[in-house]
């Protein structure tokens, strides 16, 4: 298995957690006025779970957060475990697929849902990273870092 290739999915899943909050907080420091008025629903729109008053904006806010969060913790955990086996590229074969697998499921999300550029780049480039890592180490049976 090419290490680099996997690597680089895992930076690619990264990159995407990081730029999604950063955009996610710049559209709250600076909103479009034709925005507002969905804004405004979403604060009027109040809910008590288990004890705790809210709103539909604290809500959407904080689980857009917890998505950006998640997938670069995931990242970085495709890193660790990079790390950790480095001495044998079979071990890391399994979280390989799993990043694969992930990656086409958030790039069909992307497409069909979000229908956003940016993370239909960066999972459709992490789709191909983490498939030429598996397809590298199916073909030739190397292990590279």
């Amino acid at each position: 298995m090419v290490f680099r290739f996997y690597r680089t999915g895992a930076w690619l899943w990264i990159i995407t957690g990081i730029t999604h909050n950063l955009f996610d907080l710049l559209s709250r420091l600076f909103p479009s006025a034709a925005k507002e008025p969905v804004r405004t629903a979403l604060h009027n729109l109040s809910f008590e779970f288990l004890g705790m008053h809210s709103d539909y904006y604290q809500l959407t806010m904080g689980f857009s957060l917890a998505m950006g969060t998640s997938i670069a913790l995931a990242g970085v955990l495709f890193l660790l475990i990079a790390r950790l086996t480095t001495d044998t590229a079979v071990r890391a074969r399994p979280a390989c697929v799993v990043g694969l697998v992930a990656s086409m499921v958030l790039l069909a999300l992307s497409v069909t849902v979000l229908q956003l550029p940016p993370p239909m780049v960066t999972f459709a480039l992490a789709t191909l990273a983490f498939a030429a890592a598996l397809f590298t180490s199916a073909r030739s049976g190397a292990i590279s870092a």
